[in-house]
């Protein structure tokens, strides 16, 4: 009896700390964003979106058309239309638009935007828009973070990060070590990660009024040699990158024009995530080939820390732009997986 319980108690301390898959998604070919909200997967493929039962992966709802027209979208390689799962609609940035649909995929509204927004997210009365822009004397191009209110008038921009700068030779200067902007609205706030600055997530309400700021110490993470390999390489596999190096003639001729820096220490915060009264902050501190993740309060509060697989990054390209394989809903992380044997996306959960 003492074995039994003891085999019963480790069944169950490996289910909470192993990723399970949970199911495969056969439709499912070419996903760009996730998003997993009251026991439904959302699913952006291009113009298209579908929403799945989690329990049996069940389709229940396929909407969404690639056009100009009302309700449609367009298609751009590698820059992924975004979705964000409201209490009454689902609502969708696309390039220069974003649309309104209802919980079952009916078209009810859509407005434009300026090119520049590549996702809006509502927040209360107003938006929070994820942007580029670019310096004046066009050497410097930034990721900015903005406030609009429902008619496109910009308010106030919170945050800027510059990622690309321009010169004459070799042509772009790209800090291969940066982590790009993430920002989360959960329980009225806008939570909004600035790791240029350290390990610090500034708090907004809806009109952009600053609430208080999170800050900790934490573990530099230095970057070494293996690591600027890892990184270059994952660049250089880039589905976009190969493509745009294949027309130059190869990733030699096309680094001529690119200059690779590197910090020396990788950013302390990797990404943030929230869920209900939960921020969850993904670090570059790795044990055993998984990423460290600091559950915390919406203060800042540590509650626990544990190590979850990094298996699921979308491309470089589509991380810039939004894109993202993983979703966080009641403690628990949602990640699709690619089984290329098998040619299916694989929906796996891991316990945070």
């Amino acid at each position: 009896m003492k074995k039994f319980n003891l085999l019963i108690l480790f069944l169950l301390f490996s289910s909470l700390i192993f990723p399970r898959l949970i199911g495969t998604l056969p439709d499912v070919m070419r996903p760009s964003m996730i998003v997993v909200k009251n026991n439904k997967l959302y699913i952006a493929e291009g113009a298209i979106f579908s929403v799945y039962s989690i329990n049996d992966q069940k389709l229940l709802h396929k909407f969404g058309k690639k056009g100009e027209g009302p309700g449609e979208l367009i298609e751009i390689p590698h820059i992924p239309n975004k979705i964000s799962v409201q209490k009454g609609n689902i609502f969708v940035t696309g390039i220069g638009k974003a649309i309104s649909f209802s919980k079952t995929g009916k078209f009810i509204s859509e407005f434009k935007t300026t090119q520049s927004v590549f996702q809006l997210i509502p927040a209360g009365n107003n938006f929070i828009a994820k942007e580029f822009a670019q310096s004046k004397d066009g050497k410097t191009r930034y990721m900015t973070i903005t406030l609009y209110n429902s008619d496109m008038k910009k308010l106030k921009e919170l945050y800027r990060q510059p990622f690309v700068q321009q010169q004459g030779s070799p042509g772009i200067v790209l800090d291969m070590t940066m982590e790009f902007v993430s920002i989360v609205i959960t329980e009225e706030k806008i939570f909004l990660e600035e790791s240029p600055k350290g390990f610090l997530i500034e708090v907004f309400d809806f009109d952009g009024n600053k609430l208080y700021d999170i800050k900790k110490e934490y573990k530099k993470i230095p970057v070494t040699a293996k690591d600027r390999e890892e990184q270059e390489n994952k660049l250089k596999n880039d589905p976009q990158v190969k493509q745009q190096a294949n027309r130059m003639g190869g990733w030699n001729e096309m680094k001529k024009f690119i200059k690779m820096t590197f910090s020396a220490y990788f950013p302390p915060i990797k990404g943030i995530e929230a869920s209900g009264n939960r921020l969850y902050v993904r670090t570059y501190n790795v044990k055993d080939g998984k990423d460290e993740y600091i559950v915390m309060d919406l203060k800042g509060n540590v509650k626990k820390k544990v190590y979850i697989s990094n298996s699921f990054e979308p491309s470089i390209n589509s991380q810039i732009a939004g894109g993202r394989l993983s979703s966080i809903e009641n403690g628990k992380l949602y990640f699709l997986l690619e089984n290329e044997d098998d040619e299916e996306w694989e929906l796996h959960v891991e316990s945070l």
